[in-house]
């Protein structure tokens, strides 16, 4: 069984994130904002890094994607000059594009039998 969860703001992610094993988690997509976005629309980042982070100006989640870019989710002010503490909560495997993997079950064998009948 799994679950799918939509979070609006990074801290939650955070909470949310040390609330579970970090085992469970599949992946993770950052949507970001057309003015946050190269392309001025909509897009979404895989990530494989989640950082919760402190410095003068408080917690902020800090992200990093499957290229290895670090991003803030386009929600920080400027961060701060002066490094605080700093923990992992979550890190995947980069992701792999590539064929998606056929189901398996019965799906196929219930459509071939179907078709051989006709």
């Amino acid at each position: 069984m799994s679950d799918t969860l939509c979070i609006a703001w990074e801290l939650d992610l955070a909470e949310a994130l040390k609330a579970i094993e970090a085992k469970r988690v599949r992946g993770l997509v950052a949507m970001m904002p057309g003015w946050a976005s190269p392309t001025g629309q909509w897009s979404s980042r895989q990530v494989t890094e989640v950082w919760l982070e402190a410095d003068d100006n408080g917690k902020f989640v800090t992200l990093m994607d499957d290229s290895g870019k670090v991003f803030d989710g386009a929600m920080r002010s400027e961060p701060s000059k002066s490094r605080g503490a700093s923990e992992l909560l979550l890190r995947l495997p980069p992701f792999k594009s590539g064929p998606t993997r056929a189901r398996s079950g019965n799906a196929g064998t219930s459509r071939r039998r179907a078709a051989s009948k006709a």
